[in-house]
Formats: C-alpha cells, sequence, structure tokens
C-alpha cells in the first residue's frame, strides 16, 4: 500500500474515538527491532513510490512502505532495511536524519487484520546511530515512558524533527502523530512527553473514551534553527499551524514568591521597562500593561537572588536583597533600568528590607530589626534613624512597614504602629508610638505591624494595620478603627496577610487565603476577590504585595503576577505565571484559515489556504533574510487546497517627534497557489520545489513580484525521453549537493527521480518492476478524496494471473457501500486507473450502490480474485 494514500487523514472528519481502534497494542518481543540480531541490508529497489527522501551519512534514503532504501552512489546501487534485517515494520510514515548527532530516526507502522477490519497500527519511531547496522525502538508502554496512544489504530507518525540549541535544553527532537499528538524530547530523544497548546487540549489524552480534537491532530512539524536566543517549532495539524516558542529564562518573566513590584516614576507607557518584579530568583521587568518581560539573576551581576524590596526615585532603582543562602541583606541601586548594580548596604544591616517610601527628597528604607532608615541622595547613602531616640535596638526601633502621609511617618514596628512628624530638614519634630492603646490585653502577643494604610471615605479616615504574632503565642489579626485610635476592631484573625493597598476608595488586603477587597471603611464588609484569566487564576495562591499605581493594580503571589489598568468598576485582569516547565513552550500561537484571512488592495486572498496542513517547512535565505515558513493547506470546514507562505512584517513604533520606540515582528500568511497541497518541499536558494498530486511544482522567490503568477511544473525528461509521465503525483523531494554538483530527488508514483540542477535534462529515473506484486500491492488514490467536488478515486492492483475480480468498498463498520468491480475477468497485468477489460471502471466517485453519496468518514476496500487471493485497502472521504 502507498503510505500516504493509506494513512494521511485517516481519522480527520470522523473523530473516532480512540476504543473504535485497537488500544491495547504493544511492541511484542518478536517485533521488537532493537531485539533484531544485526543483519546486512538487502539490495535493490522493491516499489517506487517514495514518501521521504533525507540525505544521511553520505548517502540518500528513501523511505517507502516497503522499507528504507538507499544509495551511496548517486543511485547506481540501491541497499534496502526492512522487518527481516532490523526495522520493527517495513511501511515507512517518516524519515528524518538528525544532522547533529548523525542518528536517523523512522516512523513505521503495520496493517493487521482485527475481527475482519483492516487497521494501519503505529510501531511508534525508531533509531539508527549505525546507518541501520542496529536499531532501537523508542518503548512507550508502560515498562517504558509509560505515554499512551503513542501506539496502535491510527497513530501514525507523519514528521520527524529537531535541532540542536547551546543554552536551552540541549538537544530537541519533535515527532507528529496523527491521532498521537505532538511529542517532544530535550535529550536528543532518550526522554519524551506529549505538549499541548493548553492543558484543557491535555484533558482528551487522559480521559477514557475521548476523542483528540482537530488540534491535537498533528501532521507535519519543522524545527526552526534561526533563532539564537530561542527555539522555534511550527507545526501543522488539522486545525491550523501551531508556533511553538522556547525563551531563555532571562527573557521571560522567571521568577517565584514575587513579594515586591515598583512603578519607574519618570516612564511612559512607550518605555520598554517600567515595571519591575522583585522575587527569589532575581529582578523582573515588563511595562506599564505587562509583558514583554525579561529576568536578571546573579549572572547577570544582580548583587543577590532574592529581592526582598523595591522602589524607583526620579528613575533610579533602589532594591533590597537577600544574598541566598545566607541570607545576608544588601542594599543596591541601578540607574540604567536594571542592567548594573551599585551596592550602597549601609554598616549594620542584619535584618532584609521590607520597604522604600519617599518624602520630598528623602527616601526612607524599613529594615526588620535593623530598623528604619533615611537616605538624602536617593540611595546613594543610608543613616539610620531611632524611633524611641536611643541607639538601642528594641521592639520600637524594628521598622516593618511604611506609610508616608504629607509630613508624617506612619512606622509599622514590632510594637505597634509609630507616627512620625518631620520637620522640613527631616528631622522628628515629634513621635507618638501607638502601642498599649491600640493592642489591648488579648492582642498584645501580636503587636508586629507589618503593614499601614490610612483609607478616605467621605468624612471618614479608617486606619488599617496588618499585625503578625510577637511572640510564638499570638495570633495574626487586621486592625482598623476609624476614631483616630479610640477604639478598634479585629478582622481576619488566625490568616496571615502580608500586603495592603488602596486603590481610590478601595481597601485590598492579601495574604495567604487569597485577596478581599472593602469599599465601606466596615471591616465586616470585605469582599473576596477573584482573579481569572486566560486559564489561570489567583484562588489557589498565596498573595504576597498589592501594589497601585494611579488606577492600575498589580497581585504578585508565589507563582504569578496579575495586573489591570482599569478603574475599579471595569477591572480586567492579566495574569502571568513563570513557565519553569522547559518543555512547555512560552508562546504559542495558533494560525488557522479564519484568524489569517485577510483581503489586500488588490484583492489578492491573504492567508493560510486550509486548516488542514500535511506539510510545513522552511526556506533558509542568505544575507541575513529572514526565513520563509512553507505550509500545505487542505479544507476541513472551511478554506480550500493550495500553499501558503509566512512573510515576517517588520513595524516601527514610534513616538510625536518621530524616535524609534520598538521594532514589532508580526507574522502574515500568504496563500501563493490555490490548484493543489504538497505533501513536502524543498529549496535551492531562493528557489522552492513543492511535491504535489498535480506533479512537481517549482517558483524562483528572487524576483520582487515572487508571490504573484503561477508556478512552472519540473517535467522528467532526459534529453527526448520522458521518464515519468505529466501529471503523475509527487510525494517527496529533497535537494541534495554531491561534491560540486546539486542535485534534486523527486520521489514519485511511478519511480524516483534525480535531476542535476545545472542541467534540467541531466535526469535519471530509479523505479522498481515486478510483475508479481507484493501482496499489499493494492491502493487507492488520491486519499483522501472529495467527492462532493467531483473528485474520483484510482484503484491500483494487480493480477498476477487471469482471474475474475471483484472490488468491494465498505464503511468502518464493515458495510457493503459500492462495488466498482463485481466479478470482471482480467488478465494478468498491473491495474491503474483506466477501463479494465468487461467495460467496468476501476475508478470510484464516491456514490454507494443506491446512488447516494457517501458519507465523510474512513472506508476500506477489498479485492477478490477467483484464484482465492483476497487483499484489503483503506481510503478516507473529506467534506
Amino acid at each position: 500500500m502507498r503510505t500516504i494514500g493509506s494513512l494521511f487523514l485517516a481519522l480527520l472528519i470522523i473523530p473516532a474515538a480512540f476504543a473504535e481502534t485497537p488500544n491495547t497494542y504493544q511492541l511484542t518481543p518478536s517485533r521488537q527491532a532493537a531485539d533484531a540480531a544485526s543483519v546486512a541490508p538487502d539490495t535493490g529497489l522493491v516499489t517506487n513510490s517514495a514518501v521521504d527522501i533525507v540525505v544521511h551519512n553520505g548517502g540518500v534514503w528513501l523511505g517507502t512502505s516497503k522499507g528504507l532504501m538507499f544509495t551511496y552512489d548517486g543511485g547506481q546501487t540501491w541497499l534496502r532495511y526492512d522487518q527481516s534485517n532490523g526495522l520493527i515494520s517495513a511501511n515507512l510514515s517518516a524519515v528524518w536524519a538528525d544532522p547533529d548527532d548523525g542518528r536517523l530516526w523512522i516512523g513505521s507502522n503495520h496493517d493487521e487484520l482485527i475481527q475482519e477490519q483492516l487497521y494501519t497500527l503505529s510501531d511508534g519511531i525508531s533509531y539508527t546511530d549505525d546507518a541501520g547496522d542496529n536499531w532501537t525502538t523508542v518503548d512507550f508502554s508502560i515498562s517504558g515512558q509509560n505515554i499512551p496512544y503513542v501506539t496502535g489504530g491510527s497513530r501514525q507518525i507523519f514528521d520527524i524533527t529537531g535541532l540542536d540549541h547551546p543554552t536551552l535544553g540541549g538537544d530537541w527532537r519533535f515527532f507528529a502523530a496523527f491521532a498521537g499528538g505532538l511529542l517532544a524530547s530535550q535529550d536528543g530523544g532518550a526522554n519524551w512527553r506529549r505538549i499541548f497548546p493548553t492543558p484543557s487540549d491535555s484533558v482528551q489524552y487522559y480521559t477514557v473514551g475521548a476523542t483528540p480534537s482537530l488540534r491535537n491532530r498533528y501532521f507535519s512539524c519543522i524545527a526552526d534553527s534561526a533563532h539564537a536566543d530561542s527555539v522555534f517549532m511550527w507545526a501543522g495539524t488539522a486545525s491550523g499551524i501551531f508556533q511553538y516558542v522556547w525563551v531563555e529564562p532571562g527573557d521571560k518573566l522567571y521568577n517565584r514568591t514575587m513579594r515586591s513590584v515598583a512603578f519607574c516614576d519618570t516612564c511612559s507607557l512607550d518605555d520598554d521597562i517600567s515595571l519591575y518584579i522583585g522575587g527569589n530568583l532575581g529582578l523582573s521587568r515588563g511595562r506599564f500593561t505587562g509583558g514583554p518581560f525579561d529576568t536578571k539573576f546573579e549572572s547577570d551581576g544582580l548583587p543577590g537572588e532574592f529581592i526582598s524590596a523595591l522602589g524607583v526615585f526620579e528613575g533610579r532603582l533602589v532594591l533590597g536583597i537577600l544574598d541566598l543562602p545566607g541570607l545576608t541583606p544588601i542594599v543596591a541601586y541601578s540607574d540604567d533600568q536594571g542592567e548594573t548594580f551599585t551596592e550602597t548596604t549601609p554598616a549594620g544591616l542584619t535584618d532584609s528590607v521590607t520597604h522604600f517610601e519617599r518624602m520630598g527628597d528623602r527616601i526612607y528604607m524599613t529594615a526588620g530589626t535593623s530598623g528604619l532608615y533615611v537616605s538624602n541622595d536617593t540611595g546613594l547613602s543610608w543613616t539610620r534613624l531611632y524611633i524611641d531616640s536611643t541607639d538601642m535596638p528594641s521592639a520600637v526601633n524594628a521598622a516593618n512597614a511604611l506609610e508616608i502621609m504629607a509630613d508624617t511617618l506612619r512606622v509599622g514596628t514590632d510594637s505597634g504602629y509609630a507616627a512620625i512628624t518631620m520637620d522640613p530638614s527631616g528631622n522628628f519634630d515629634s513621635v507618638f508610638i501607638n502601642s498599649d492603646t491600640v493592642f489591648v490585653e488579648s492582642l498584645r502577643r501580636s503587636r508586629r505591624v507589618v503593614g499601614i494604610r490610612t483609607q478616605q471615605l467621605d468624612t471618614d479616615t479608617i486606619t488599617w494595620l496588618l499585625c503578625h504574632p510577637a511572640t510564638a503565642q499570638g495570633t495574626p489579626v487586621v486592625l482598623y478603627t476609624n476614631d483616630g485610635g479610640v477604639d478598634w476592631d479585629g478582622r481576619f484573625a488566625d490568616s496571615i496577610m502580608t500586603d495592603i493597598e488602596i486603590v481610590n476608595d478601595t481597601l485590598y488586603v492579601v495574604g495567604q487565603d487569597g485577596i478581599f477587597y472593602n469599599t465601606t471603611g466596615d471591616g465586616t464588609d470585605f469582599i473576596t476577590g477573584s482573579i481569572t484569566s486566560g486559564g489561570f487564576s489567583l484562588a489557589d495562591d498565596s498573595v504576597y504585595t498589592v501594589v497601585a499605581r494611579d488606577s492600575q493594580l498589580v497581585f504578585g503571589t508565589n507563582r504569578s503576577l496579575a495586573l489591570s489598568t482599569q478603574p475599579d468598576s471595569q477591572r480586567v485582569y492579566t495574569i502571568y505565571r513563570a513557565n519553569f516547565d522547559t518543555l512547555t513552550a512560552d508562546v504559542i500561537i495558533n494560525y488557522t484559515f479564519d484568524n489569517t484571512l485577510l483581503v489586500d488592495t488588490g484583492g489578492v486572498r491573504v492567508g493560510l489556504t486550509g486548516d488542514f496542513v500535511p506539510a510545513i517547512d522552511i526556506q533558509y535565505r542568505d544575507g541575513g533574510q529572514r526565513p520563509r515558513i512553507w505550509a500545505s493547506g487542505r479544507p476541513v470546514a472551511s478554506g480550500g487546497n493550495g500553499i501558503s507562505v509566512a512573510r515576517f512584517d517588520e513595524t516601527e513604533v514610534v513616538d510625536t517627534l518621530g524616535t524609534v520606540l520598538d521594532t514589532i515582528i508580526q507574522t502574515r500568511w500568504r496563500g501563493v497557489n490555490f490548484e493543489d497541497y504538497a505533501w513536502n518541499f524543498a529549496f535551492d536558494g531562493e528557489v522552492v520545489f513543492a511535491a504535489t498530486n498535480a506533479g512537481l511544482l517549482m517558483k524562483d522567490m528572487s524576483a520582487a513580484d515572487s508571490l504573484e503568477g503561477t508556478w512552472d511544473t519540473v517535467r522528467f525528461e532526459s534529453t527526448n525521453e520522458t521518464l515519468v509521465n505529466p501529471g503523475t503525483p509527487v510525494y517527496a523531494v529533497e535537494v541534495v549537493e554531491d561534491g560540486p554538483d546539486k542535485y534534486l530527488w523527486a520521489g514519485t508514483d511511478d519511480g524516483t527521480v534525480r535531476i542535476n540542477l545545472d542541467d534540467f535534462f541531466d535526469q535519471r529515473r530509479f523505479y522498481y518492476t515486478d510483475e508479481s506484486a507484493p501482496d499489499d500491492e493494492v491502493y487507492a488514490f488520491p486519499t483522501p478524496f472529495n467527492p462532493d467536488r467531483g473528485e474520483q478515486l484510482d484503484f491500483h492492483f494487480t493480477v498476477k494471473a487471469n482471474a475474475y475480480v471483484t472490488l468491494e468498498i465498505f464503511d468502518f463498520a464493515m458495510n457493503l457501500v459500492a462495488t466498482p468491480i463485481d466479478n470482471v475477468f482480467l488478465t494478468a497485468g498491473i491495474y491503474h486507473g483506466g477501463t479494465p477489460t468487461g467495460g467496468q471502471g476501476i475508478q470510484w466517485d464516491g456514490y454507494n450502490d443506491k446512488g447516494d453519496l457517501v458519507a465523510v468518514g474512513v472506508y476500506y476496500f477489498k479485492v477478490t480474485y477467483s484464484t482465492g487471493e483476497v487483499h484489503w485497502g483503506k481510503l478516507a472521504v473529506i467534506p
């Protein structure tokens, strides 16, 4: 059977549940390629259809339905591997030669008749490190990788790709499987995992009887090596193209325990860096509106790992840092937005910095038991201040929180809070220590104040204090008063709250139990905040900080950053969550027929031609030009057949003075051929070749108007001899350099052709002729096919000796649908299209014996000979 014709889109339209095809299939010891003794390759070609052509170990290798054929002398002699000498199965659906480590990968399958139904079962992937002498099959069973739904029915592997990246995970490998999804490895293929566009897509593979959606049906993939600082991979599915991007930790939000957030006080919305986030891994930076983010680590010059406090004053970033693992406190500043840092740690600092606040020209800093500090030079130097006017450490002199109101510092201490009035010179004018009057006897064990905010509601002024235990016997509580501190009430007893903030007239309190807000000043009126966005939620997060800038609000948690720029009544949040899973992509974009559909000024269709993408490849270009991404498209719910190419448009962001602030790169797809779809692509400089059902297409993209116009069709002719008839389908194509010469290899439906690219009439055809065709040399073409659009299906089969032949078509439940050939006498020979003896055609128009158009789905056909032979094949009907 032809591999492409029988395998592609087998269950695309009828998303059949996994239970409908054999799910328990596993490789038995007799089928394990790794157990097979090393056997020399056989000789000679055994089929005329190749689905993949690769260059490996100095030779040209063809993946076919009869095994892996290869030549080291330009086709003069051929060798072959199949199940008799190492392969687990000979029916190959994918071949990839790793250019980095010399490993050759294959995806293989075999057919089995199970309960009178013919199934194509995936064997998974195998590889060789010694040019085929020995083969190893990756074990996906419970005793091996323990990844379900990789082997078995309808899980053919159609594409394999990879690249090596010097810093991002090393040896990346991917393979695309029909109902098996997309699998990835970061260690050269030793360990694999299925990856998904979203967490919800993964449910289908872990729910009994679930059906993989069109988003989880993969047909093609290509790793993009054009990006030194990231890993790109493009994958074609039955729901468009997915672009997966993995970036360096320093190029994204890569932080946990985000306890501090600060806004740039001199930045505008156009600035690249205007938002700072401190966590336990370093300093992350973004914009007022969120991403893109980056993160600075100790390896980038950050004085320590854990950022405990942040402040920005006249563009200067001031940081409180803990240097792990010794928890050494550090104070530093940066005048270049966090690119470089200068330490200014004051003598005697032993506890971590918790807050920075500004009053006039002075910056105040709280540092726990190390106390209160002031800087008169914007963070260049620091002076210790003593709240109780002594130099002795005490609970009152500890400083945990800070609020500035006009000329008054309100400081949270280990013994309540202190209100310090400052004179114009920055000296203490008066100090009021509110301890015992605030903390009644029952609460004195919880008088460590870690947060202070004042809420102004009409004529009422409410003071709120976040209190933590001062002793082991204490309990946390939130205290508030609306009468200047005469009477106090408590809220959130036994719940550890970590930060408090006011936005307009709304009070926010956050902690280990989540987010709570209040607009009335009444401690009994708190509402539990619920923040969700993009499939993420803060419901299970411990919230460490809340920071406001005008109406903007930001929450930092143990694993997330939530940001909103809307007023309270219209708040819509974006949640950013650090990605520490090296196999989960940092950016995933889905391009579909619908979301790329545009019409340019000339009325030309722009976008993907269709959502079923059987082929995708990359055309790398010289001179620093951006590569082109080529994709083949077929219709699913909409669209049509064709070929699309992605271009990368650069748009400059400028300010009112014309200064370039940023450059935005957008991926735009454009349909360039609407006649047929491609099975494979190959490239020679600016020239692109596309293997299609109508032949081998070619287009030179070097001209300025290269996107316009028709494509040329490569004629397989040598001098005056036609090697392959025009219109013969081409499935595989590859450009191969052989010393000073460059050849184009094309795998057609009637042999493999090698063309000298310097002389298109220097061609040679390699083909196999055997009048006693193998038992399984029956197939239908093209499949899938669309009878609703007038397409016809040809059947190919061999009659070894004169016989009466019947060809019957059955649906998935094995009900007889049609009989294109009914007991017709045929002489010995190969039948492919046309009209056989007896006047009955061996084409099928997609109608059943009742004259009705058949339903979309998978069908089987049986060829029965009066000699007693019976052969099976498979086909698919699409809308």
